[in-house]
C-alpha cells in the first residue's frame, strides 16, 4: 500500500489528479476483527473465513484507512478533504452475511499534485 501510493505520487504530473475509494476503519468487517490488526501495520487485517468469495472477509489482506493516513501517504500533494461514505446493507443482505446489521464504510479521496 505504501509503495503503491508513492508510485501514484511519482507518476502524477504537476496538476494531476488521483481519485480513490478506500475501506474506512468504521466498516463492520474492521470493527468485528479490529483486535486482529497486524501489530506492525495498524489498520491491516488478514480477512479470511472461507465464506463466499464475494464477501470482504475473503479478500485476504485488507487495510482499513483512517482519515489521518492520507496526508502521509500522499506526501507532496494536496489532499482535498476525504469524504466518508457510510451506508447500511439491507437487513436481508446483512443477515445473509451473518450480521444483524452491516455498515459499508469507504473514503473517497481526491488528491492533486
Amino acid at each position: 500500500r505504501i509503495k503503491t501510493f508513492k508510485e501514484v505520487v511519482r507518476l502524477l504530473k504537476p496538476g494531476g489528479v488521483f481519485v480513490g475509494y478506500m475501506l474506512a476503519n468504521q466498516h463492520t468487517s474492521f470493527k468485528e476483527k479490529e483486535a486482529k490488526q497486524l501489530a506492525e501495520d495498524p489498520g491491516t487485517i488478514i480477512m479470511e473465513d472461507g465464506g463466499p468469495k464475494y464477501y470482504l472477509t475473503n479478500i485476504g489482506l485488507a487495510h482499513f484507512f483512517s482519515k489521518e493516513e492520507y496526508t502521509e501517504l500522499f506526501e507532496g500533494c494536496s489532499v482535498i478533504d476525504p469524504c466518508l461514505t457510510n451506508y447500511y446493507l439491507p437487513k436481508e443482505e446483512a443477515e445473509r452475511r451473518g450480521y444483524s446489521e452491516y455498515l459499508q464504510s469507504m473514503w473517497t479521496v481526491y488528491i492533486v499534485k
